[in-house]
């Protein structure tokens, strides 16, 4: 890891809400609340934030770490966008081939789930770029 990253005020930011979605992420599809099932399907509005974590995280990692060498905050937000979509491609792809075949609980919900959790991740990645353009 760049040690510049983590000497700066922004990418100690950086890191800990990288830490801190991981960490709800994995705890929400591991825990078992009433031990029938995942915290996801016991409370499905986990799925609101973590979408919002994720897509301000990924949108603040592009901007700050320059991994797109400066390009324009619509294109990071594009990329984000695409992001959450390659991620919906793939629960979908994991439910058709392998998921349901081995009993596991649907990770797709439909496309309305869907809709929602592009939004969800278009607004976190708006909030980051918004506090990126005028905080940083």
């Amino acid at each position: 890891m760049n040690s510049k990253l983590l000497s700066s005020r922004h990418g100690v930011v950086l890191v800990m809400l990288a830490a801190v979605f991981l960490l709800i992420h994995v705890w929400a599809y591991m825990s078992r609340p009433d031990i029938s099932q995942p915290l996801y399907y016991a409370w499905p509005a986990i799925d609101i934030p973590v979408h919002m974590m994720f897509g301000a995280w990924l949108a603040l990692f592009f901007l700050y770490t320059n991994v797109l060498r400066r390009t324009g905050l619509l294109f990071v937000f594009s990329v984000v966008m695409l992001v959450g979509l390659g991620w919906e491609l793939l629960e979908y792809g994991f439910d058709i081939f392998y998921g349901l075949s081995q009993g596991f609980s649907p990770a797709h919900h439909g496309m309305a789930d869907t809709y929602k959790d592009i939004v969800d991740n278009g607004v976190g990645a708006t909030a980051a770029i918004y506090f990126f353009r005028f905080f940083i």
